[in-house]
């Protein structure tokens, strides 16, 4: 073609590899196409944390931990050493019990190859109720903090745990069903002492 006749050749006789409108248009088809690929991207991603099995699973976390905190804030400080008998653990002792997993079982789930300082350590023989709920509390952060990293595929695989593998869902569900035990354990020693459960409180 005569160059002074192609439509395409500019004024100073160079020819753009693709006319203008062409390039609009493929602009206009290309960045739906990115946009809906980025936007199923996110997606998948949500989709694999919201697995409705893990749904189940963080929200009875949520209600048994949740509780737990409540009623070891209701126990009055002076309280904190009483037990019904020498032979079982003490208030206080059974709340840095529940923590005792929280924080062994979390780090495999969280992809932790050492050993996470635990807070566990640094407490004494006889220590305040402020000191042990804080410890409850940090467990609880850790454990949260697992289960929003968790995937659905996840609750299939394997984890080290307590000396030998265990599946995620294995290891979720000691972490739920040990927090629901110790939780009628002191629902048991509250009401000996003359406190109510704060859910169980009439308005």
């Amino acid at each position: 073609m005569n160059r002074l006749l192609d439509p395409f050749v500019s004024a100073g006789g160079r020819r753009p590899g693709l006319p203008p409108l062409v390039a609009v248009l493929a602009l206009m088809i290309l960045l739906p196409a990115t946009a809906a690929f980025a936007q199923e991207s996110d997606d998948d991603a949500m989709m694999a944390k919201s697995d409705p099995v893990l749904d189940v699973l963080r929200s009875d976390w949520d209600t048994v931990s949740g509780k737990l905190v409540s009623l070891g804030e209701a126990i009055p400080a002076e309280k904190y050493s009483w037990a019904p008998s020498d032979e079982v653990r003490s208030v206080s002792e059974v709340l840095v019990h529940v923590a005792g997993p929280n924080f062994a079982l979390t780090g495999p789930l969280l992809g932790d190859t050492d050993a996470a300082e635990n807070p566990l350590d640094s407490l004494g023989e006889d220590p305040t109720k402020e000191q042990v709920l804080d410890v409850l509390k940090q467990s609880i952060d850790r454990v949260d903090e697992a289960l929003a990293h968790v995937t659905a595929a996840d609750l299939g695989k394997k984890f080290p745990a307590f000396g030998r593998e265990m599946s995620g869902m294995q290891v979720i569900d000691i972490l739920i069903t040990h927090s629901h035990e110790h939780l009628g354990q002191l629902i048991a020693y509250a009401r000996s002492n003359g406190v109510v459960p704060p859910w169980s409180r009439s308005e």
